[in-house]
């Protein structure tokens, strides 16, 4: 990677802590991006090309690995 790091982050609050949306990528016209979501110790990542899609698809591998934990 060269040039800016510039990402997004979006902070979801819930009652036993905050999950962390790490959004990178994904400027111009269906470029790629990388989503990293983390909640506490469990951390999911993905990459694509449509961004919602990506935020989707990360934020549901992060809920199977917590399912999975507890």
């Amino acid at each position: 990677m060269q040039g800016d790091y510039r990402y997004e982050m979006i902070i979801l609050p819930t009652d036993y802590g905050d999950i962390k949306v790490y959004i990178y990528g994904f400027e111009p016209f269906c470029k790629w991006g990388h989503v990293i979501a983390q909640y506490k110790q469990n951390v999911a990542s993905s990459k694509g090309c449509n961004r919602k899609q990506t935020i989707i698809r990360t934020m549901t591998m992060l809920h199977h690995s917590i399912v999975k934990e507890g």
